[in-house]
């Protein structure tokens, strides 16, 4: 079964240099075990170019259209996954986290597609692609 892992961040190139030798490591593991597909780190939301053409008037939109609240685990003082209303589409929240200010968005950084038995391997697989790179890691199966 193949299965999408993306990677949740709110900042670019926020990966420290031990996390991206970690991230380096699991993906020659992966690879070495036939489970990594591809794998890739995303430009910043605001170089994407969004089209859409579902009336056939193909409208052109600088930027990414599609975003998130930011995690409330983030930083202290954020709300919990209840006070943040899932509609609220590239909204953003703040609050702190010690000494420093947290604010942004949470959006697509990265990705895997890996190729495991079942989704209880990929699940187990992305436990350890959220710590090694120290991000969220949403986990969907391709549609057969």
């Amino acid at each position: 079964m193949q299965f999408l892992f993306s990677v949740i961040d709110d900042r670019t190139s926020s990966g420290t240099p031990q996390e991206m030798a970690a991230i380096r490591e699991l993906n020659l593991r992966m690879r070495a075990a036939g489970q990594r597909v591809f794998a890739g780190g995303l430009a910043a939301p605001e170089t994407a170019t969004t089209i859409d053409n579902r009336e056939g008037r193909a409208v052109v939109t600088p930027g990414a259209t599609v975003s998130g609240p930011r995690p409330p685990d983030a930083g202290a003082g954020l709300p919990s996954p209840a006070q943040i209303d899932a509609t609220a589409g590239d909204a953003e929240v703040t609050g702190t986290a010690g000494d420093a200010e947290v604010t942004g968005t949470a959006y697509l950084s990265g990705l895997w597609i890996i190729e495991v038995s079942d989704e209880a391997a990929a699940l187990a697989l992305a436990r350890e692609a959220s710590l090694v790179c120290n991000r969220r890691v949403e986990v969907r199966a391709f549609l057969a």
